[in-house]
C-alpha cells in the first residue's frame, strides 16, 4: 500500500483513548508536560477510562457504528469524553457538546451521551459525580441550566 494511503487508512480507523487522541499532535516538550500532568491528578477510576484501550474500543466498536459516525466524528467524541472528564465541559452539557461538535440533531447527541453515561462511565460515576463537583460547584448546588436550555414554569401547589 502506497504511503499516502496507509496514512489514511491510520488517520481513519486509529483507536484512540481519550489520552492518545491528542498526545501526538504536540512538538513542544513543556507542551507534553503540561498535557500529560492534566491527567496525573484523576482518581484511579477516571484515569482508567482516560487511558484503557477499552474505552477507545467502545468508542470505534459501539458509538461509531451505532449512531453511523465518521472517523472525524468518532475522533470529536473521544475529545469530548476527554474534557468531560478532566471536567472542561459539565456532563449535563454533553449532549449539547455532541450536538455542535458532530453536526447531528438533538435525538442522536442524547442518545450518544446516554450510552457515553450509561456504559462507559458506569465504572467510575461517582469519581465524575465528585470531579464535576468540584470543579463547577455553582451549576451542580443551583441546577443551574444552560442558556440553551430555558426555564421551566413552576407552578405554586398552594
Amino acid at each position: 500500500m502506497p504511503e499516502e494511503q496507509q496514512q489514511n487508512f491510520l488517520d481513519n480507523y486509529t483507536y484512540h483513548t481519550p489520552y492518545s487522541i491528542d498526545v501526538f499532535r504536540f512538538n513542544n516538550p513543556e507542551d507534553i508536560e503540561q498535557y500529560m500532568n492534566r491527567f496525573r491528578k484523576l482518581p484511579e477510576k477516571i484515569n482508567f477510562l482516560v487511558f484503557d484501550f477499552s474505552s477507545a474500543e467502545f468508542i470505534q466498536d459501539v458509538l461509531v457504528p451505532t449512531f453511523n459516525l465518521s472517523p472525524r466524528q468518532g475522533e470529536d467524541v473521544t475529545k469530548i469524553i476527554r474534557d468531560v472528564l478532566l471536567c472542561y465541559i459539565f456532563v449535563v452539557d454533553m449532549a449539547k457538546e455532541v450536538q455542535n461538535r458532530l453536526s447531528v440533531n438533538s435525538d442522536i447527541a442524547d442518545n450518544i451521551a446516554s450510552l457515553i453515561i450509561s456504559k462507559l462511565f458506569a465504572p467510575a460515576i461517582e469519581d465524575i459525580k465528585k470531579e464535576q463537583a468540584a470543579a463547577f460547584p455553582n451549576r451542580i448546588k443551583t441546577g443551574q441550566q444552560t442558556p440553551d436550555e430555558g426555564t421551566r414554569p413552576t407552578v405554586n401547589q398552594r
